[in-house]
């Protein structure tokens, strides 16, 4: 097998997960008073929000931050990330309704 082979073959199974396996992604929750990307308006990556109280993100997630004002506006932050220009995710700033029965 020449080296140009070996190469490429490492590269295939590198890339197809068979050499490192995916590390299994960790969620954590942060609650809405965390000044962090994962409860910022502005970050764009996957989350979801409970009861308009905390926030469940997974760790490792980077996503881009689409701040105007930010230093780091266009760029890929992860989840813990902070910036002096946070403002809160508006699924957080809701209040639940109040209903009489």
């Amino acid at each position: 097998m020449k080296r140009r082979d070996f190469l490429s073959f490492c590269l295939a199974c590198a890339s197809g997960g068979a050499l490192f396996p995916a590390r299994p992604a960790r969620a954590m929750s942060f609650d809405k008073e965390r000044r962090c990307c994962a409860t910022c308006h502005y970050w764009t990556g996957a989350r979801k929000a409970f009861s308009q109280e905390r926030v469940t993100a997974e760790v490792n997630e980077r996503a881009r931050c689409t701040n105007p004002d930010s230093d780091y506006r266009n760029l890929f932050v992860n989840s813990l990330h902070v910036c002096d220009k946070y403002w809160r995710w508006d699924q957080l700033n809701q209040s639940p309704v109040f209903r009489p029965s």
